[in-house]
């Protein structure tokens, strides 16, 4: 019973580690910086902010996308290069704010 509970236990264990994985990226958008360093916008960069709210889920601040100045076109907060040399799955999550005033718009 005692070598049973001992595989239990070790079980447990490497099966968190292995189902939690790691961290790759964590921004918190908190450097007083935007966009962070090593982070870009592509396009219609006074769009993008830090704001500090917690309106996408998260703590704040959080990166907002706003509707002004309005535009027509596409527009991406694009990270830094991440080496996942190695890495066979992936889970990504990425909360933001929308600042939405009306109309149509994709996110994707």
């Amino acid at each position: 019973m005692k070598n049973l509970f001992t595989f239990f236990i070790t079980f447990l264990f490497f099966a968190n580690y292995t189902l939690l994985g790691q961290t790759v990226v964590d921004e918190k958008f908190d450097s007083g910086q935007f966009p962070p360093a090593g982070w870009t916008v592509d396009a219609y960069g006074t769009n993008w902010s830090a704001k500090l709210s917690g309106n996408a889920g998260g703590a704040a601040p959080e990166a907002r996308f706003s509707w002004s100045p309005q535009f027509t076109g596409d527009s991406r907060l694009i990270s830094p290069a991440i080496d996942l040399t190695g890495v066979q799955n992936l889970a990504v999550e990425f909360k933001h704010n929308l600042d939405h005033y009306g109309g149509n718009y994709m996110i994707g």
